[in-house]
């Protein structure tokens, strides 16, 4: 495997909604660690964005949790989603390792999250 890239979980926050990002960010905060399993479902069904891209936790019960997205923000000049998006549609499988948490040094909650990909050679 070659050298991993980075990115940082999007759409982990919603202002629009409160309960369900309280939600995401106590399972990430309380779940997710360097031996977490994490992948990446295509979702070109969408409304927001045809690229979209979910992230997902895997548990070893077989469920798994969406705890948000790929980035694709034009607006940050962040559109991993547009790149990864169509290598995906070709069969490409992201191998998706956790990266860190970010903890707010002040409350000690969890603040999002990023992960490591291993990109197509």
């Amino acid at each position: 495997m070659g050298k991993m890239k980075t990115f940082n979980v999007a759409g982990v926050f919603a202002k629009e909604h409160p309960v369900e990002t309280m939600r995401r960010i106590d399972k990430i905060a309380r779940y997710s660690s360097a031996g977490s399993t994490f992948g990446l479902v295509r979702d070109p069904s969408n409304e927001f964005d045809s690229n979209a891209i979910e992230v997902r936790q895997y548990f070893k019960s077989g469920a798994s949790i969406r705890i948000g997205f790929v980035p694709n923000n034009k607006s940050r000049g962040n559109m991993l989603a547009d790149e990864l998006a169509p290598l995906m549609d070709n069969g490409w499988e992201p191998v998706v390792k956790f990266g860190r948490k970010f903890i707010d040094e002040t409350t000690g909650e969890c603040r999002g999250l990023q992960l490591r990909y291993s990109p197509k050679v």
